[in-house]
């Protein structure tokens, strides 16, 4: 899905009119691509939230994976619109006015899916008092 993104927004560069941020507009395409594909095979996507840039210890690599694990398994439970607003905001760190430009919707809808995904997530996690799925 990633590849076929890029090689739409590839196609459609002499679209891009700078009202938007680049990365906005691409979002934008990444989102929409990916709900074709799933609407079309009917799966869900997942995603690690907990992506690392720097090296984990190896005693730490099995809780790390045992968490990422949870979190996507938690993450295949949302309804899929729930979903990409979570791993956009808390995944991706897009701001609001981002993620409801990529998915066309209204802030105050994109802040109602964040906050419905965060609780449905705190639930199926069994905690809740986690407060942030991200690592910041």
């Amino acid at each position: 899905m990633l590849q076929d993104s890029y090689l739409r927004a590839y196609r459609s560069m002499t679209t891009f009119r700078g009202e938007a941020a680049f990365s906005t507009w691409l979002h934008t395409i990444v989102y929409r691509t990916c709900v074709e594909h799933l609407a079309q095979r009917r799966l869900r996507r997942q995603i690690d939230l907990r992506m690392q840039a720097e090296p984990v210890a190896k005693d730490d690599q099995a809780s790390r994976h045992a968490e990422a694990d949870a979190i996507e398994q938690a993450l295949r439970m949302l309804p899929p619109a729930q979903a990409a607003v979570v791993i956009l905001i808390d995944g991706d760190g897009c701001t609001y006015d981002e993620v409801a430009q990529i998915v066309g919707a209204p802030e105050g809808t994109i802040a109602s899916r964040l906050n419905r995904g965060r609780r449905a997530l705190r639930a199926e996690l069994g905690d809740e008092n986690i407060e942030v799925v991200r690592d910041v």
